[in-house]
């Protein structure tokens, strides 16, 4: 990602709905499928943010988890190193930074969020994830779903892909983990989105030209705490049913003991 993106997620990752919404959905199914029945367990235990940005995420593993990042971006790591998280040089999948002695046991909570869809490599990505996976771990992704929703958003986020929900899936086939949740996310504002990138279309169209860089626009707060418990609500029903549809494609997957 370009810098300003990086800026942006540093200044608007805590307070904007879509962040706040997907980090606390991410949490809570890191809260059902690793620390549910854990209790009494013996630790540390050990978490691995990869692609993590400005350590949105990563801040909030490591009150529980011996946590580390990884990101590419020496713009991110300062975004990390400012906030006192460890956020380590390195890439998917074939350039992480295994040496560090972070690495030497391997994980048992591994997230990438927003990460697969920027990688050449996505199947080799996901298998290179799994061997860092410790046995009774989970992996918790998030990608953009549908690319009939493509727009000037992927294409400044520097995206390679969008996935349907079983296009994803099967980045996981032969591996040796199971699957718990697999759906799509971001329902509520699926609409919205979809209308959004249509009007850019005809625009560009009309035009002839490409549309601005997109900005991020603080709302009004009601209006942002009201998107922020909509979006954040769908982690009650993920464990249960797989959401029709959705912006994102969202999974967790476990390695048995």
């Amino acid at each position: 990602m370009d810098e300003a993106l990086y800026r942006l997620h540093a200044e608007r990752e805590g307070t904007y709905w879509w962040w706040v919404a997907k980090n606390r959905i991410i949490l809570s199914l890191i809260e059902r499928y690793f620390w549910r029945g854990r209790a009494g367990g013996t630790g540390p235990f050990r978490a691995l943010d990869v692609g993590c940005g400005a350590g949105g995420v990563l801040a909030r593993l490591a009150r529980r988890f011996d946590a580390v990042g990884v990101d590419m971006s020496p713009i991110a790591r300062e975004y990390c190193a400012r906030r006192g998280l460890i956020a380590l040089d390195g890439a998917l999948p074939d350039a992480m930074p295994l040496g560090h002695p972070a690495f030497r046991e391997g994980f048992d909570v591994i997230v990438a969020s927003e990460v697969i869809e920027h990688i050449r490599e996505d199947r080799a990505s996901v298998a290179a994830l799994v061997r860092l996976l410790k046995p009774g771990g989970v992996i918790v992704c998030t990608v953009p779903a549908h690319m009939w929703l493509w727009s000037s958003h992927d294409d400044f986020n520097h995206h390679r892909r969008r996935y349907t929900r079983s296009q994803f899936g099967a980045l996981f086939d032969g591996l040796p983990v199971r699957t718990h949740v697999l759906s799509c996310c971001q329902m509520c504002s699926m609409p919205l989105v979809a209308a959004g990138r249509a009007v850019e279309k005809i625009r560009t169209r009309i035009t002839g030209k490409p549309p601005p860089e997109p900005e991020v626009t603080p709302l009004p707060g009601p209006v942002n705490w009201a998107l922020t418990k909509a979006f954040e609500s769908e982690k009650f029903w993920l464990p249960h049913a797989g959401l029709p549809w959705g912006t994102s494609v969202i999974s967790v997957h476990g390695r048995d003991s």
